[in-house]
């Protein structure tokens, strides 16, 4: 155990809650939350996005770099552009599903409420995105 302040905290992640996330719901979240990143948001929130954000970052570039070979190995270069040929598609959707389908453990942290939103216009589509990070409060 490490001193903290006047606390003793264990460097262990003993009772940790992970939640689990496939890549694709993973991507989706991140979207969600770099949208929710972009508004005017009071300080507290805006940190707590940018901290929700943060382990985010790594496994998205961790998708990109393994699309990126996906591409390279079923696809070529035409006008600037990377094109899948015709004759790997079906190979490189069953390896692309498989892809997004793979789960990613993040720590299960920090919820956002509705009221930390305040009266921040946002769209539907982005809330959808970052359900799993919402803590609904009681009313």
């Amino acid at each position: 155990m490490a001193p903290v302040g006047n606390a003793l905290v264990s460097n262990l992640s003993v009772g940790v809650d992970m939640m689990k996330l496939t890549v694709l719901q993973m991507l989706e979240a991140k979207r969600g939350l770099d949208a929710l990143a972009q508004k005017d948001l009071p300080v507290t929130t805006a940190w707590k996005i940018a901290r929700m954000l943060g382990p985010l970052v790594p496994e998205a570039q961790a998708f990109d770099t393994a699309q990126k070979k996906l591409f390279e190995k079923y696809g070529e270069e035409e006008k600037g552009q990377r094109k899948i040929k015709l004759e790997h598609m079906t190979i490189f959707q069953a390896e692309m599903e498989k892809l997004i389908g793979q789960e990613v453990e993040l720590k299960d942290g920090q919820k956002l409420t509705l009221a930390e939103l305040g009266d921040v216009k946002v769209q539907a589509a982005d809330l959808a995105r970052v359900e799993m990070f919402i803590e609904e409060t009681k009313v």
